[in-house]
Order: structure tokens, then C-alpha cells, then sequence
């Protein structure tokens, strides 16, 4: 079985967009491979209206904007897709995800990014499932698409595959070198701030469960004594 292959598909518009992905998961049904296609609503239901609803059962469509409105809960999404694939006993599957698109916050963004680069990690042993990820040259910054062709071993425009950053994607980004190393916005809606030790940690839970369950989007600061702590 081939390796795991992770390829960014650029198009400009939606009609280059069927033009790209239709093709990729027509093939995939020809060969009864599982296909999970996480794009957003209106792009969901022009592939359905050209494919059909499911694929007599093998294509599973999510709404991104669900999906991903937090970028960290991608990756859960396709390890279950390969997770009952392979219960299945499929050995090969597809997926299809544009986990970025106009008007994603500069933070999700940057999550986005992330995603990206730590899927190559957290599918590098999962030979037979092949993930092309759409990014729409004409709406995108052009920032977003130098980061795409340092997060996909493979970049294709539809008709040149681009490998030549698969080494560099290797080196930089397959193992990413300082995980959150971007600094974190200031917090919103602070509601309380707690020093604590580990002989107070009971009432560090009763404040976090206070929080939780009177106040939603809210932020809790606390203190960490260090030298409490590791003693």
C-alpha cells in the first residue's frame, strides 16, 4: 500500500474546484475506497448534486464550518473516519478538507496552520489514506498559500504536482520544533484570579467548577507556586 499522502489542491472558484475534487473522489468510489469530505455546506451540496448523496454508502460529507470552527478538533475527526475505515477492513481510504477559507480570524488561521503540519505527524503510519486539502488561490491571501506548500509534502495546481517542499515540510514542519511558540491574545472576560499550591488545589476545582457552570466564554487566571508545587 502506498504511503500516507497529503497533497493541497489550488483552484480558483467553485467551478475549479468540482473540476479538481470530483475526479479524486469518482476515482475513490471506482475502487470502494471510503471517502470523508469535510468542505462547507454550499460546496457539500454541489459535490452531491454531481456525485449523488453518498456514493452508495462510501462517502461520508461533514460541514467544516462544524467541524472546524475550532481547527484542533480536524484531526479527531479524521482519526475516527481511519479508525472505522479500518475496522472495516479498508485498505485504502480518501478525504477531502479545506479546514481554511475567507474570513478565518488571524488565530484560527494559525491553528489552521498547525493542523495542517501535525497531520502529517499523526497519520505518518497509516499507509493507504490519501487527504488532498482545496485552497482557493483567487480568495485566499497569498500568505496562506506559501504556508500551504510548506505544510503538504505535495502541492498540485491541477495538472503539475509540486514536491519539491516535501523535504523542507520534513524537516520543519512534520515534527514541529516550538509548539505554541506564537503568543496567546490577552483574555477576554476575566472573572477571576487565584494563586494556589498543591495543598490548595481544592479550591482551584470548586472555583473552575463555580465558573463552569454560571458563566460561558469566560476566562480564569491563575498562579502557579512553583516552588511549592515541585516540592
Amino acid at each position: 500500500m502506498a504511503d500516507f499522502r497529503h497533497e493541497a489542491i489550488l483552484y480558483r472558484g467553485e467551478s475549479q474546484f468540482l473540476e479538481r475534487v470530483v475526479p479524486f473522489i469518482r476515482d475513490g468510489l471506482a475502487t470502494g475506497e471510503p471517502t470523508l469530505v469535510m468542505v462547507n455546506r454550499r460546496k457539500i451540496d454541489a459535490l452531491r448534486e454531481t456525485i449523488g448523496i453518498d456514493g452508495d454508502g462510501l462517502i461520508d460529507y461533514r460541514d467544516m464550518g462544524l467541524v472546524g470552527a475550532n481547527p484542533a478538533r480536524i484531526i479527531p475527526a479524521w482519526n475516527e473516519f481511519a479508525v472505522e475505515g479500518a475496522h472495516r477492513g479498508a485498505l485504502h481510504m480518501r478525504g477531502v478538507g479545506e479546514p481554511i477559507w475567507p474570513g478565518r480570524a488571524a488565530a484560527q488561521l494559525e491553528e489552521c496552520h498547525w493542523h495542517e503540519a501535525l497531520i502529517n505527524r499523526a497519520f505518518a503510519r497509516l499507509p493507504g489514506f490519501w487527504l488532498i486539502c482545496p485552497y482557493d488561490v483567487e480568495a485566499l491571501d497569498p500568505k496562506v498559500l506559501v504556508e500551504a506548500r510548506y505544510t503538504h509534502p505535495l502541492v498540485t495546481d491541477g495538472m503539475v504536482v509540486d514536491s519539491c517542499s516535501a523535504e523542507a515540510a520534513r524537516q520543519e514542519f512534520v515534527v514541529p520544533t516550538a509548539p505554541l511558540a506564537s503568543p496567546l491574545p490577552a483574555p477576554d472576560g476575566v472573572v477571576a484570579a487565584l494563586g494556589f499550591d498543591l495543598g490548595t488545589l481544592g479550591k482551584v476545582r470548586a472555583l473552575v467548577a463555580a465558573v463552569d457552570s454560571h458563566v460561558s466564554g469566560s476566562t480564569v487566571v491563575m498562579s502557579f507556586a512553583r516552588s511549592q508545587i515541585a516540592a
